[in-house]
């Protein structure tokens, strides 16, 4: 057997594998099972007969339940939203956290107060500012920094224009920074 038949078996084995794979990598994927919402407990209350708006409670609520129970369904309170929020301010490209705003009445962050947990300075010579719960900010612009960023002492980060974000500590001046982590 030469190098162009073992070439030429290989391209016939490989062309004939994606024909036949082709159907299945084309086919859509199945749909995901319907699942309960807030909005099917409530229309049940529309339904006039007493029993058979008790069947609907029945019915919506237990499957309600059963998707919370198996993960498909997750409930949670304002607060966690908020908490949420809060631990992912700062961060680029967080667009799926609009969902939690469609049926909130909350505003967005727009600014953070923390304690600093460490500070350094990094090899150009930027601040490097951790907070007790582990957001770490770093300064991008070149202001001198006066006095240094300390642990224990407390910051806030809030949100300038065009997606900016500054970090003062105390009653210090603010500093340009960006979130790392």
């Amino acid at each position: 057997m030469t190098r162009c038949d073992a070439v030429a078996g290989w391209a016939l084995a490989l062309s004939i594998s994606l024909a036949l794979a082709a159907p299945a990598l084309a086919a859509e994927p199945p749909p995901l099972p319907a699942v309960p919402t807030y909005s099917d407990v409530l229309a049940c209350r529309s339904i006039a007969d007493p029993m058979k708006r008790l069947a609907c409670f029945d019915k919506t609520v237990g499957t309600l339940a059963a998707a919370e129970t198996s993960g498909d369904v997750v409930v949670i309170n304002r607060a966690k939203v908020e908490e949420v929020k809060r631990q992912a301010f700062g961060l680029p490209n967080l667009d799926a956290l609009k969902a939690f705003e469609i049926h909130t009445k909350a505003k967005p962050i727009e600014r953070i107060g923390f304690v600093i947990a460490n500070a350094h300075q990094n090899a150009e010579g930027r601040w490097v500012v951790t907070s007790k719960d582990g957001q770490v900010w770093v300064q991008i612009d070149s202001a001198d920094v006066y006095p240094e960023p300390a642990a224990g002492r407390s910051a806030v980060v809030y949100r300038g224009m065009i997606g900016s974000f500054f970090l003062k500590v105390g009653t210090d001046s603010a500093f340009r920074v960006k979130r790392e982590e």
